[in-house]
């Protein structure tokens, strides 16, 4: 089929769709089903990122973030939850817990805020393993 062939068969099948909405060319026997609730995702529309390196949580105001958050009208966070390092009070054997936070759970915190908020939250993860650290480093020229 030539381009502009294609086009114009397009065209025509969208159009007609346009037209006759989508249940022209949806068969009779075939149902949709309402969802009887909305997917969680797809309530925020306005995200905000706040993305950790291991010295930050003994290094930021947490309450800065969260009234910047509640400012922008943000309705969803993507925190940082760890990976290489947690920003939480892990049990994980050698997981390295940032030596910045002292006895602070800086993630609970900031979920916790959020959630007073009525924040919907996603954590997010670095998937580098402990031993790829010290390769990586070695790679780009640091000690």
């Amino acid at each position: 089929m030539e381009r502009r062939n294609f086009i114009k068969t397009t065209g025509l099948i969208g159009s007609a769709y346009a037209l006759s909405g989508p249940s022209a060319l949806a068969s009779s026997s075939a149902h949709t089903l309402a969802p009887t609730e909305t997917y969680w995702l797809d309530g925020p529309m306005r995200w905000a990122q706040l993305a950790f390196v291991e010295r930050d949580p003994g290094h930021y105001d947490p309450d800065f973030w969260l009234n910047y958050f509640r400012r922008i009208h943000a309705d969803g966070a993507l925190l940082s939850a760890g990976g290489i390092v947690a920003f939480y009070p892990t049990k994980i054997p050698l997981h390295h817990r940032s030596d910045f936070m002292g006895n602070s759970d800086t993630l609970g915190y900031l979920v916790e805020g959020c959630k007073k908020q009525g924040m919907k939250i996603m954590l997010r993860t670095d998937p580098m393993p402990p031993g790829r650290m010290s390769t990586t480093r070695t790679l780009i020229g640091l000690p």
